[in-house]
């Protein structure tokens, strides 16, 4: 049984575990896509005057708008890293073993007979990818395993209305799902220092959230955006954790009840145009301004219900997590090569929200700099296929902090290579 001293010496050595393990890591914009569709995509996510595809529900729904008749979009892609990694003091320099990360996501808008509204819904990957770091050096004289995997998924419908032949207004509605798990150092269990390994599985938070959107046609030649989207919080519950308590005779203890709060989506507040600069060209530029400081937080860890009565009954960890609201700008070129073709090119700029005292291995959101490219086909009057490529610049940060049990001199790297692709039926 564990004396009151023991326990507080538990829950503080868990925590500083935890901290490790945050949750969030190699994103885009934050936790963030830079773009949903592929056309948002190739064009870096310069899209609040561009949206006219279903992933508009996911951008300006004002832009569903677009839609003549119906259509049907399928989108697929995956971003292979080829670095991400963690260094620090220990002589740890690994690689994290998920290098993959695939995304989706489907969307049918169909215009409600000859009237000026258009519905849609749509299923989208909104971001979250996490780090898992197998074989690290410890401070503990082994090697275990480090990992968060966090994703969130949105479930959409909405609706367009042109107002007038140049104004379009849109709403959407979304059911935000979150699902993440960790490791850290499950295998670990040590008495002094004191220290016991844990891994958490099946957190999950669901919660309702709005976009509204608007496109106005200044000109033949010119249209404007702008979007309007609600943080939201998603506090992790209902999850199962597994305490590594061997170091003290308990064993592995599993805790029933688990739950993580502190993550969440930010406000966003975007504005855009799209200027047709000659009959082939368009140039599309987005600013947005993302509400980071209040969607990612302190993270509040809470265990309860353990099955060995000679555990603590529960554990309870704020850990300190700052972020920092940021500006998101997204320059796209859509250039016609033919009546068939489009070939497009982005560049994406934000920097990473989260400041670097409060980083850890798994929550290195680093990535800034993103390049994209590109192209549609158009097949008969039915049938569109889109792909390209996007690239996140070689990121590095050096960071102190001293929550993180790994030494000093700690480091994150990030790179990847995405591919895009998106298959479009209209009618």
């Amino acid at each position: 049984m564990l004396d009151g001293s023991r326990r507080a010496g538990l829950v503080r050595a868990w925590g500083a575990g935890l901290c490790l393990c945050a949750g969030l890591a190699q994103a885009n914009n934050g936790i963030n896509q830079i773009g949903f569709g592929t056309e948002s995509a190739l064009m870096a996510g310069a899209d609040a005057a561009m949206a006219r595809d279903t992933a508009a529900l996911n951008t300006n729904p004002a832009g569903l708008a677009h839609t003549k008749g119906g259509r049907v979009d399928v989108y697929a892609g995956a971003a292979y890293f080829m670095d991400a990694a963690h260094g620090d003091s220990l002589g740890n320099d690994r690689q994290v073993s998920n290098r993959v990360v695939p995304v989706a996501g489907l969307g049918l808008a169909q215009r409600l007979g000859g009237s000026p509204v258009v519905a849609a819904a749509g299923v989208f990957v909104q971001g979250g990818a996490g780090a898992d770091f197998r074989d690290l050096r410890t401070p503990f004289g082994n090697r275990d395993d480090l990992s968060s995997l966090f994703g969130v998924g949105k479930l959409m419908a909405g609706l367009s209305w042109e107002v007038t032949q140049t104004l379009s207004l849109g709403v959407a509605v979304s059911r935000v799902m979150a699902a993440a798990e960790q490791r850290i150092f499950p295998q670990t269990s040590s008495a002094a220092p004191q220290f016991f390994g844990v891994a958490i599985d099946d957190l999950q938070a669901s919660r309702t959230a709005f976009r509204l959107g608007a496109q106005y046609q200044v000109s033949p030649t010119l249209r404007l955006g702008a979007v309007f989207a609600n943080r939201v919080a998603l506090p992790l519950e209902d999850g199962t954790a597994r305490v590594n308590l061997g170091a003290v005779g308990l064993g592995t203890v599993t805790y029933r009840n688990a739950r993580v709060g502190g993550f969440g989506l930010p406000r966003e507040i975007s504005l855009g145009a799209a200027w047709q600069a000659t009959e082939t060209t368009l140039l599309s530029v987005k600013v947005s301004r993302l509400g980071w400081s209040r969607a990612l937080g302190d993270s509040v860890t809470q265990l309860s219900d353990p099955d060995n009565p000679f555990a603590p009954a529960t554990i309870q960890q704020v850990q300190s997590v700052t972020a920092r609201d940021r500006t998101m700008i997204a320059v796209g070129v859509k250039h016609d090569l033919s009546d068939r073709f489009s070939a497009y090119a982005g560049f994406n700029h934000m920097k990473q929200p989260i400041d670097a005292a409060t980083l850890s291995p798994t929550l290195a959101i680093i990535g800034e700099k993103h390049l994209t490219l590109g192209g549609v086909s158009r097949f008969g009057a039915n049938h569109q296929i889109a792909a390209g490529v996007e690239y996140l610049f070689p990121s590095k940060v050096t960071y102190s902090n001293p929550q993180v049990p790994l030494g000093s001199n700690l480091t994150g790297r990030m790179e990847y290579l995405a591919a895009h692709f998106m298959y479009s039926y209209l009618w």
